[in-house]
């Protein structure tokens, strides 16, 4: 076991990761981290490229709230 992270949400996270002994990270650097562990492990080129495409379009448009 390497660590552990947690997303808070709005682009935070918190963890405690095992590398040179136990660190604590917080903030977007735990949540950029996650992300980049997640997206790592993903199985497939092509899995990795789509759900990469929508984390970076989540990132420019917000979130549509309109209701129909």
């Amino acid at each position: 076991n390497s660590g552990i992270i947690i997303s808070l949400g709005k682009r935070t996270a918190v963890g405690e990761i095992d590398i040179f002994g136990k660190r604590i990270i917080k903030g977007k650097l735990a949540w950029f981290l996650k992300r980049h562990i997640y997206l790592m492990n993903l199985i497939g080129l092509q899995n990795k490229i789509r759900v990469g495409i929508e984390w970076f379009l989540g990132l420019i448009f917000s979130r549509d709230t309109s209701e129909i």
